[in-house]
């Protein structure tokens, strides 16, 4: 599988913007594939963008970038948000 670079770059920032956590739009999964995960998704063939995570100021995830239904990109993430007030 060939990956041009900016074409993925430019997919992935559109992704991100598409399916920012905690919108509750389009891009929200009802059905999420894990108990209690939030789920987003957002396509333009050839890639596609998973972003599963659990938790919103402690949180696990998992981003995944596939192109043309193969891995191409996979982030596993643990974060912790501060409060600076």
């Amino acid at each position: 599988m060939r990956i041009e670079l900016n074409d993925l770059a430019a997919f992935l920032l559109e992704a991100k913007r598409r399916t920012y956590a905690g919108l509750d739009d389009d891009a929200t999964v009802t059905a999420a594939l894990l108990d209690g995960s939030k789920q987003l998704e957002h396509q333009a063939s050839p890639y596609a963008y998973r972003d599963i995570y659990f938790g919103m100021g402690f949180f696990v995830g998992q981003e995944t970038v596939s192109k043309d239904g193969q891995g191409a990109i996979d982030v596993i993430a643990i974060t912790h948000v501060i409060d600076f007030e």
